[in-house]
C-alpha cells in the first residue's frame, strides 16, 4: 500500500484498480446511503499528497503502481482514473 503525507498525517491510499477494494469502499458508504445521504465529496481524491519534488507535484510518485504483480499499472498511467 502507498502511504503518503496529507493534512491529517500519513495516510493509506486504497488501490481502486482492484474490484475487492472498490467493493470495500462502497460497502463502507452504505451506512450513509441507507440513512438518506444522496452523495459524498471525497476530498483530496486527485490523489493528493504533500510531497513536492522536481518530478512530482503533490501526488503519488509516478512510478508507484496499482494492481498486482501480474498486472501492474503505474501511477503515471492511472492518475486520472484514480
Amino acid at each position: 500500500p502507498f502511504i503518503g503525507p496529507v493534512w491529517p498525517g500519513d495516510s493509506a491510499f486504497p488501490d481502486f484498480s482492484k474490484q475487492e477494494v472498490r467493493d470495500w469502499w462502497a460497502n463502507n458508504h452504505d451506512t450513509l446511503f441507507n440513512e438518506g445521504i444522496d452523495g459524498i465529496w471525497n476530498d483530496m481524491n486527485e490523489p493528493a499528497v504533500f510531497i513536492d519534488t522536481d518530478t512530482m507535484h503533490h501526488t503519488m510518485p509516478l512510478d508507484a503502481y496499482f494492481g498486482t504483480d501480474e498486472n501492474k499499472i503505474q501511477h503515471s498511467e492511472y492518475h486520472n482514473l484514480y
